[in-house]
């Protein structure tokens, strides 16, 4: 898939300590991918941080537009919430 990163998901990566580098992989290598009620893809996949937490990385990708836009991008250790 051919992506860019919007200006709010590039701050949503600085602000939540996410790298871009994850964000790419959670996109290309995602556990799972759900639409969301915006109509909205969201790619998700289980990761362990550097503190040694699993958390689930979601990155919400506007598929509508060419190329595709990154939307946001966060991370939950509420898995179990959004994970199925």
């Amino acid at each position: 898939m051919n992506y860019i990163f919007s200006q709010h998901s590039l701050d949503r990566l600085v602000e939540r300590q996410i790298s871009m580098e994850l964000a790419k992989e959670v996109i290309e290598n995602a556990d799972e991918v759900v639409e969301n009620e915006d109509g909205l893809t969201v790619f998700q996949a289980l990761k362990v941080f550097p503190n040694g937490k699993n958390y689930l990385v979601r990155v919400y990708v506007n598929e509508e537009v060419d190329p595709s836009l990154v939307v946001t991008v966060f991370r939950t250790s509420n898995i179990k919430k959004y994970s199925k």
